[in-house]
């Protein structure tokens, strides 16, 4: 038996070889072996929704279709590229959405995550200001500098 993310790469490499692909029969025939190969097929083709690599055409989720992002991870490597990537997300949803509040975060990294964020966004914002400043100083400047072009030295 063959692991998901395995199975989820050959699935996605015959979606981008044939454009629409109906997943269950894909799985029949390539997988029809294996007792839960319709199982897998499903879960497959749901991470890949989930991840907005394919999309379904049908109210039936049976027929799958490669959307841009999906031919864009193809041309760079495939699933396991995508995975590897930063723009991988786990299943239960976006980066940064806070639906799951962490949970399933062990305790001592969620709070050394929440202590990184907070340093970052502490020099996000200095960093800003400085450039605010400097950005005033030289409005300053150059209305000077205006002002003595126009009415010039006497």
């Amino acid at each position: 038996m063959k692991p998901r993310e395995a199975r989820t790469d050959e699935l996605i490499q015959a979606l981008h070889k044939l454009g629409r692909l109906d997943a269950f029969e894909f799985a029949e025939h390539e997988w029809g072996s294996d007792p839960r190969a319709l199982v897998d097929a499903r879960a497959c083709g749901n991470e890949l929704v989930s991840h907005k690599l394919a999309r379904w055409l049908d109210s039936e989720h049976t027929v799958l279709e490669l959307t841009a992002f999906g031919r864009f991870w193809m041309s760079e490597g495939g699933y396991f590229a995508f995975l590897r990537s930063n723009d991988a997300r786990p299943s239960g949803g976006s980066r940064g959405s806070g639906d799951n509040g962490g949970a399933g975060m062990d305790p001592a990294l969620r709070q050394e995550y929440d202590r990184v964020r907070f340093e970052l966004m502490r020099r996000r914002l200095k960093t800003f200001w400085w450039g605010f400043g400097f950005s005033v100083l030289s409005l300053a400047f150059s209305i000077v500098s205006l002002y003595l072009a126009l009415c010039g030295r006497r």
